[in-house]
């Protein structure tokens, strides 16, 4: 059962706002008010719980941050925050109403495209990354898991992350008992890749691939030790439709074991 979930427009100029389970339009003053707003979620529980759980994540999401019931976005951070905390609250609730519910979570990342600006609010292991065609990939999210955690305190290297696997998320909407939302914002420049990703493809794709498709490599090459690092040559035609097939197929080759999800944005 696949308990990702997701929330995206087709380009920045378009007005329908696609979801897992269907779309709305937008009007152009909403869009010029609001940004454009994409987001993942990843659910977790037995049963359908999981699925429950990040299907209404990104209803919620969409439907707070459209309202306007917020006034102006004017402190785009700060409303990220108190949608995200309202969203936590909410499915806390649904989890309550049924058995099979209980403990059911999800994580949530979400990034807003504004006048040049992306902002963004996340929780859980889901990840964004920003690429420009020349520097680095940039994670601009945290894994919220212990081995990372691990890691950034200095208590665990790299290597434990092969040992332990990630281990058990510490953050995930309608789970902890206290939410820490972790928001930041960027500026954006012409040909630059925003892309948002569950885990399913980062646990088996190295960052170094995901880099190389944005940087124009239609696909990795594989080797017997894995995919090679394709090469970083720029290439403003590569599509966001072309990054994301070519990192499905990247993740199905290396044998995933998780639902894998990608958003691929590339700046004008």
């Amino acid at each position: 059962m696949n308990q990702d979930r997701f929330l995206c427009f087709k380009g920045l100029s378009d007005q329908a706002l696609l979801w897992k389970d269907g779309f709305f339009s937008l009007r152009s003053e909403e869009l010029q008010e609001y940004g454009y707003l994409f987001a993942i979620a990843d659910g977790m529980g037995g049963h359908n719980a999981g699925e429950v759980a990040s299907s209404q994540a990104i209803q919620l999401l969409w439907e707070q941050y459209y309202s306007g019931t917020h006034g102006p976005a004017s402190d785009m951070l700060g409303l990220l925050k108190e949608i995200f905390h309202r969203v936590h609250e909410e499915i806390k609730a649904v989890s309550r109403s049924k058995f099979e519910y209980r403990g059911m979570g999800t994580t949530l990342t979400a990034a807003i495209l504004k006048e040049g600006t992306l902002f963004y609010a996340h929780i859980g292991d889901s990840r964004l990354y920003k690429i420009n065609p020349l520097e680095s990939i940039q994670q601009l999210t945290e894994d919220h898991t212990l081995t990372a955690k691990g890691i950034r305190e200095g208590l665990l290297n790299q290597e434990d992350i092969a040992r332990n696997h990630k281990g058990a998320l510490y953050q995930a909407i309608a789970v902890s008992p206290q939410l820490n939302v972790e928001v930041g914002q960027r500026k954006l420049s012409p040909y630059e890749w925003v892309l948002l990703c569950s885990d399913g493809l980062t646990d088996v794709v190295d960052e170094r691939i995901i880099e190389g498709f944005c940087k124009g490599e239609a696909f990795a090459k594989k080797t017997p030790g894995g995919f090679s690092t394709p090469p970083t040559t720029t290439s403003p035609l590569t599509t966001p439709k072309e990054v994301c097939e070519g990192l499905m197929k990247a993740a199905d080759e290396m044998g995933r074991e998780d639902d894998v999800t990608i958003i691929a944005i590339k700046t004008e």
